[in-house]
């Protein structure tokens, strides 16, 4: 998360307990919730405020935001992976050399939690299965994938 970020960030948990917010806190907070992603770590947020009454510390944020990445980059698995399923449908495998290296762009997409990506190897996926197999894959319409 940016420094930009975790201002907006602290700045909306400020407004939900009231506690004071300066550079020092920025300071203190960055190497511990820096590596999260900011999505990520709102949601923590809004879920600690929903759900507790205990004071929010960083800590509660950083295992807020790795359930919630968990539970989204399996959500994101799933649709990946019944997508696929349905468009290599009936189709030799042997003609489709290209998939590991489009697999390998969807996972690392899957893996950063980052919707835009996925939706771009999705699309890359769909332009090679197209060249290789002469055909589109076997979809009404794209799945829908993406960070809420």
């Amino acid at each position: 998360m940016t420094t930009e970020e975790l201002t907006l960030l602290l700045a909306r948990i400020q407004v939900l307990d009231n506690r004071q917010v300066d550079d020092l806190t920025i300071e203190a907070w960055a190497p511990i919730v820096g590596d999260l992603g900011y999505q990520d770590a709102v949601h923590a947020v809004n879920q600690h405020f929903r759900n507790s009454t205990e004071y929010l510390r960083p800590g509660h944020v950083v295992a807020g935001a790795r359930e919630h990445k968990k539970f989204e980059t399996a959500r994101l698995e799933r649709v990946a992976k019944k997508y696929l399923g349905e468009a290599l449908a009936g189709d030799d495998s042997s003609n489709v050399n290209y998939l590991p290296i489009n697999l390998r762009q969807l996972g690392q997409a899957l893996d950063d939690n980052n919707g835009a990506e996925v939706q771009k190897a999705m699309r890359e996926l769909d332009a090679a299965f197209t060249e290789v197999m002469g055909r589109p894959l076997n979809r009404a319409q794209p799945p829908a994938i993406g960070v809420a």
